[in-house]
């Protein structure tokens, strides 16, 4: 069990998304220089931005509860 195949991969992709927490460039990737043609696939970069997101969503939350 301590080795993985490539088939066994611990982390997989299924298309889509909560657009509010995707990156820009998973959005809109011609705006990026991404070409159209080009898989877009979540990144560790965009997975970043989503959890800096769900964070900033948590602080804000939290600030009006607490006032």
């Amino acid at each position: 069990m301590a080795s993985m195949s490539a088939n066994n991969s611990l982390m997989s992709f299924i298309a889509g998304g909560t657009a509010r927490w995707m990156s820009p460039e998973l959005l809109h990737p011609e705006g990026f220089g991404i070409p159209a043609s080009e898989e877009k696939r979540p990144t560790r970069q965009s997975d970043c931005y989503a959890l800096g997101m769900v964070i900033y969503e948590v602080g804000v939350y939290a600030t009006h509860l607490l006032q």
